[in-house]
């Protein structure tokens, strides 16, 4: 469980269930990577490299953590001409 505070409910905290992990996991050449996975068990991101080591994945996974919280969303699906 994970405390939150919820949208309009006046800064309460109340314990919600995780909707999603990040995971850390060895490659088949013993590189760590990191993935971050739903409840239901599909991936929904993962690292674009492996890592040397767990602390640089792990320090790659708090980058995106860190991040992503304030990051544009950029459409490109509009096509140029």
């Amino acid at each position: 469980m994970v405390a939150t505070i919820e949208a309009n409910s006046n800064d309460k905290l109340r314990e919600t269930d995780m909707t999603a992990k990040f995971e850390i996991y060895k490659g088949k050449i013993g590189d760590f990577h990191w993935r971050l996975t739903h409840t239901n068990g599909r991936v929904i991101a993962k690292s674009g490299e492996g890592y040397t080591t767990k602390v640089n994945a792990i320090n790659g996974l708090n980058s995106v953590k860190g991040n992503a919280t304030n990051a544009a969303i950029e459409d490109r699906t509009l096509k140029c001409k």
